[in-house]
């Protein structure tokens, strides 16, 4: 546990190995919680830390809502870019949101964050049952 709540604090390996491969180990973390996690990237241009930070806390905040809150046992995270656009896209098989949605301090977070980057936000109930969290955020 305290090796977990130092690696939240300062992301060493966001600095040193970069988004995708922190993204990677904390994923590992995950696993011991939810088994059903996949990972589905590409090559990840370098981004400025301040930017590889945001979007590596609005994946482990994603990570975490799916878990608490959703209750959910499958976890996909694909992130990807094009020439103009970072995306990050979380889909659990939870159990949903409510018809209205709850301005949580995570979700909050994740919009702030989104919003601080010059990106968007955007929460979808899927067609069977959970929600996918997508933040696109310009390059």
């Amino acid at each position: 546990d305290t090796r977990r709540i130092a690696h939240d604090l300062s992301p060493v390996l966001l600095e040193r190995y970069g988004l995708v491969n922190a993204m990677r180990s904390h994923i590992d973390i995950v696993r011991r919680q939810i088994t059903a996690v996949s990972f589905f990237t590409e090559e990840v241009p370098k981004l400025p830390l301040r930017t590889a930070d945001h979007i590596y806390r609005i994946f482990q905040e994603a990570l975490a809502n799916a878990i608490r809150h959703g209750k959910s046992q499958s976890i996909d995270i694909e992130l990807a870019t094009n020439s103009h656009t970072l995306s990050l896209v979380v889909s659990d098989d939870g159990v949903g949101m409510s018809g209205s949605r709850s301005n949580g301090a995570g979700l909050t977070n994740i919009q702030e964050r989104a919003t601080l980057l010059g990106g968007k936000l955007s929460i979808e109930p899927k067609s069977q049952k959970g929600v996918r969290l997508v933040v696109e955020v310009p390059l």
